[in-house]
């Protein structure tokens, strides 16, 4: 990452939990060379210093059934960036833990109660 960010210019510091379940479930038929290319991409299409979903190839994404969550976030006009992606990574989160909160809270490294709250403000995230 340190080399990627000199040779591109950027200032990635890290990643969303779920991109990094999604590069490690992926099987890299092109092995190193596609995995560099990857996060390089992710890397500088990436804000905020964080490299997230929508930063990874749709083909990556496709899957394990992550991009409909990217479309969704796309779809929905009225929430704020913020709002869109906290919902589209619980949705990820409890996808990816088939349900299982415990399992998605340490996906997304927020607590029991946390997550409780925010799936009160997001009524439409179905488990």
């Amino acid at each position: 990452m340190r080399d990627l960010n000199k040779q591109n210019g950027t200032s990635i510091i890290g990643w969303n939990p779920l991109v990094e379940y999604a590069l490690l479930e992926y099987d890299w038929p092109g092995n190193i060379r596609e995995l560099r290319n990857v996060f390089e991409r992710a890397m500088v299409f990436a804000e905020n210093g964080m490299i997230s979903l929508e930063d990874l190839p749709e083909y990556l994404l496709k899957k394990f059934g992550m991009d409909r969550f990217i479309e969704e976030e796309n779809e929905d006009c009225e929430k704020t960036m913020l709002e869109k992606a906290e919902e589209m990574a619980i949705k990820a989160a409890l996808k990816i833990a088939d349900g299982n909160k415990s399992q998605a809270c340490k996906l997304l490294g927020i607590s029991r109660s946390v997550l409780y709250d925010k799936l009160k403000k997001y009524k439409d995230i179905k488990i």
